[in-house]
């Protein structure tokens, strides 16, 4: 039997029987989500409704980011509500929501906004849409590790775990991490402002979180996503280097660095040095040659290998090349969601 606030918002639109009943379950889950991580109900199942903040639409879908542990994928929230949630009959014969549920839920909550005249920001939806399906790629990536055809994320892992456990390590783990996102020269003229470090939720236990702040793209994939988000292990490799670099340079006591600070400089006998594209190439092409890994990269020529390692982490999948394809020519400034977009792109569209 449908709750009485289910009832009301469902009657400002017209749904077949079988819709409405999908439509119940998921304000239904969105209520007890919301209940058990804020403790107290909906702002659309209150008497006087009111619209979802960005903070707690970003919290959802945080929440139902994909993590892989022990070679299973679960959700990125606390373990006290996922158990609750199971116990009050949600998701109890899966690991994890999927991505298309997630997104459907989504699409859900912005329908009955704009059936209640309600305020909804589709931009910060559409960026979490690609934040979401960045994270399943990765997911999906570390669920299909193979030896004899890895993954970009796979190389990454293998590089970072082949560095040595001292200072130079922290700083080219640091440079593998980076080289996903930003080109040699980029990377080289990297500066501390260029990064803004967190975490995901500040109310509980969440992975870091490091945003790269890119100035002058090279290519479409940089056009489009100006800011991509390091999370977990990949933000932690950063950070530490952080840590190293303005204990250097400050000693102890720091709590901000200066802006224009280069983030990575290389030792000399007396002071430091500016770092160049080719010193970095350089840095990478020896911890490739000592994980054994340069016949995986297939590139004759080692400069190339910084493009081998961006190129496969950024485009592990034609519906990912596909997505960006077209967010970039849809500017992505409607109310039209990314994956309708999608949709609707031909099939024969090159992919970026």
């Amino acid at each position: 039997m449908e709750q009485e606030w289910v009832t009301r918002l469902l009657s400002h639109g017209y749904l077949r029987d079988n819709s409405r009943l999908q439509y119940a379950r998921c304000l239904q889950y969105w209520n007890t989500w919301h209940t058990l991580r804020y403790g107290c109900a909906l702002p659309l199942a209150e008497d006087t409704i009111s619209p979802i903040t960005n903070e707690t639409l970003q919290a959802f879908v945080s929440d139902h980011m994909p993590v892989v542990t022990g070679g299973q994928v679960t959700p990125l929230m606390d373990d006290d509500v996922l158990s609750a949630l199971r116990s009050l009959g949600f998701n109890q014969r899966i690991s994890c929501s999927s991505e298309l549920t997630t997104l459907w839920r989504v699409q859900v909550i912005q329908s009955l906004h704009r059936r209640c005249n309600l305020p909804f920001d589709v931009k910060r939806k559409a960026a979490l849409v690609l934040d979401l399906h960045g994270e399943w790629i990765r997911a999906n990536a570390l669920l299909a590790m193979d030896r004899n055809s890895p993954t970009g994320r796979d190389i990454v892992l293998r590089l970072r775990h082949a560095c040595p456990d001292n200072r130079d390590g922290v700083r080219v783990a640091t440079i593998v991490t980076l080289l996903q996102y930003l080109t040699p020269k980029q990377l080289a003229n990297l500066q501390f402002g260029d990064l803004t470090p967190g975490y995901l939720d500040l109310d509980a236990p969440a992975p870091q979180v490091v945003e790269i702040n890119i100035k002058e793209p090279v290519n479409r994939f940089q056009t489009f996503f100006r800011r991509p988000r390091l999370i977990g292990t990949d933000a932690s490799a950063v950070i530490l280097w952080g840590c190293v670099r303005l204990y250097d340079e400050f000693g102890e006591g720091v709590e901000q660095a200066p802006s224009e600070l280069p983030f990575l400089v290389r030792d000399i006998s007396i002071g430091y040095k500016a770092v160049t594209a080719q010193w970095i190439t350089t840095k990478l092409s020896e911890i490739v040659l000592h994980s054994c890994m340069e016949g995986v990269l297939q590139n004759k020529r080692r400069r190339y290998w910084a493009s081998a390692i961006r190129l496969r982490s950024q485009r592990e999948s034609n519906q990912y090349r596909r997505l960006v394809e077209a967010a970039y020519m849809a500017r992505v400034n409607s109310s039209r969601s990314i994956y309708n977009l999608l949709r609707r792109a031909p099939r024969h569209q090159n992919p970026v």
